[in-house]
């Protein structure tokens, strides 16, 4: 899937880019306590594709205009404009959302802003215009805070933000229902997104759910959406995109470091999955980072 570094340049820095092809970042290259995302798609952009994932950080979605679906291992929740949703760290979540304009903006963290923090479901509410006015008001003071590394300050924003979330009309009841057993993969999820770990092995992956590998494969595809060894690699790929837009490692290095140990196979992947080769990704990433810094 070819990106617009056009429409990535003038939104938000490369460092987030992935937002442009995956709805989010799976792997977060800067160690700031907060990173906040504008992201913009037009009608003609390519259909944001799924894929489920989690990370250690808190998140917080305001979408202005979108429609679709929140799927976490415990629930599915209807998105629309003027939706909120507030989704704990290590929750496997995935977004599926249909092709059209689209406006939101990714806020994650990963410090414990207030008691919300400690929760282990996702809060999800439909704002009214007052509510998305103050949220509007209240991101842009967070920009601010956060810039200036007043990460006392940003934590009470976060706490109000977190508040009017709390107190909207919350998305539930019919809205939100069983969607099948991706709770039962977390494991295999959570080695597969450590990086301290090398990937496991479908057979590994199987014996730390618990489950044959067979059942185990036919689970994950039918919850995932692809075949295990497929997911693995696109998370990999990821990986690799944001150390290639975000670091100046050798391309050979990152190729290793991310689990490609021939450079020509990882170029291909690389291209296939990006639409571009690592080198020309990592000139639009300079190009990009030019423009916004």
């Amino acid at each position: 899937m070819t990106f617009s570094i056009a429409e990535l340049a003038k939104n938000y820095h490369f460092f987030v880019m992935d937002h442009e092809v995956t709805f989010e970042t799976i792997d977060r290259v800067n160690q700031d306590l907060v990173t906040i995302s504008k992201v913009i798609r037009h009608r003609s952009d390519p259909k944001p594709e799924r894929f489920a994932h989690l990370h250690n950080w808190h998140e917080l979605v305001i979408f202005e205009q979108a429609k679709g679906q929140l799927i976490t291992e415990f629930g599915q929740y209807e998105l629309s404009d003027q939706c909120a949703v507030w989704i704990p760290r290590m929750m496997v979540h995935d977004f599926q959302i249909e092709q059209g304009n689209c406006v939101w903006t990714l806020i994650q963290y990963n410090f414990q802003a207030d008691n919300l923090s400690r929760n282990e479901d996702v809060l999800a509410s439909r704002l009214d215009a007052d509510d998305l006015h103050r949220i509007t008001g209240l991101v842009a003071w967070l920009k601010t805070s956060v810039a200036q590394a007043h990460y006392e300050e940003s934590q009470h924003i976060l706490v109000l933000i977190t508040s009017v979330i709390a107190r909207s009309t919350p998305v539930e009841g019919e809205s939100r229902r069983h969607v099948g057993s991706i709770h039962k993969l977390k494991p295999a999820l959570e080695r597969l997104h450590d990086r301290s770990h090398p990937p496991p092995s479908l057979a590994e992956a199987a014996s730390l759910c618990t489950l044959s590998p067979s059942y185990f494969s036919r689970l994950f595809r039918a919850n995932i959406g692809m075949n295990f060894s497929d997911y693995a690699v696109q998370v990999r790929l990821k990986r690799a995109a944001m150390a290639i837009g975000s670091s100046q490692k050798p391309l050979k290095q990152i190729s290793h470091e991310t689990g490609f140990h021939q450079p020509a196979y990882f170029s291909a992947q690389f291209k296939k999955k990006y639409g571009v080769t690592p080198s020309d990704f990592r000139r639009h990433a300079r190009a990009a980072n030019d423009i916004t810094g």
